[in-house]
């Protein structure tokens, strides 16, 4: 390195941004976390076999929109799945109905939910600034959750697995 007063300085300067892009990276990465969740401590290794969707609705319609829509979703995933619907296809039914259903389609988890509601909470997510030859800002987004509650049950043992 040479003694010009111009080359100390630029030297310095790039000491001292790359410090700064050291911290400011240091700095980077979300954090989140699961408030609420329930797991038998008892269940060792949860293979599903195939899942029963029953979906708890006040309308027929309604239960039939949503166990079709978690049966999309679960299939997606490479889960055999069945809407309750399509086995037991009246409104209320006894728990030893569904089971029975679940038996006879070879389904060894039972997976019931309900629709708890939709909030209209609104939550910014902010943009990033990246640093390179020369800095961008990427534009945050906006986002927000509808609700729903589900547990899972293992037919054999007839108790919740996890909520």
């Amino acid at each position: 390195m040479s003694s010009n007063p111009a080359s100390i300085l630029q030297f310095l300067l790039g000491g001292v941004f790359a410090l700064s892009l050291a911290l400011v990276l240091s700095g980077c990465g979300g954090s989140s976390e699961i408030t609420h969740s329930y797991v038998d401590p008892e269940l060792k290794k949860l293979d599903l076999e195939g899942v029963l969707v029953v979906a708890v609705t006040k309308k027929q319609s309604s239960r039939m929109k949503f166990e079709d829509a978690f049966t999309k979703a679960l299939s997606r995933h490479g889960v055999r799945a069945q809407a309750s619907h399509t086995l037991v296809p009246q409104q209320k039914a006894s728990s030893e109905e569904i089971i029975a259903a679940a038996e006879s389609a070879d389904l060894d988890t039972v997976l019931v939910t309900r629709y708890i509601g939709e909030s209209s909470e609104e939550v910014y997510h902010p943009g990033t600034v990246y640093y390179g030859v020369t800095p961008a800002y990427g534009s945050g987004y906006y986002g927000g959750f509808g609700g729903y509650y589900a547990h899972a049950y293992e037919v054999a043992y007839q108790q919740p697995v996890w909520t």
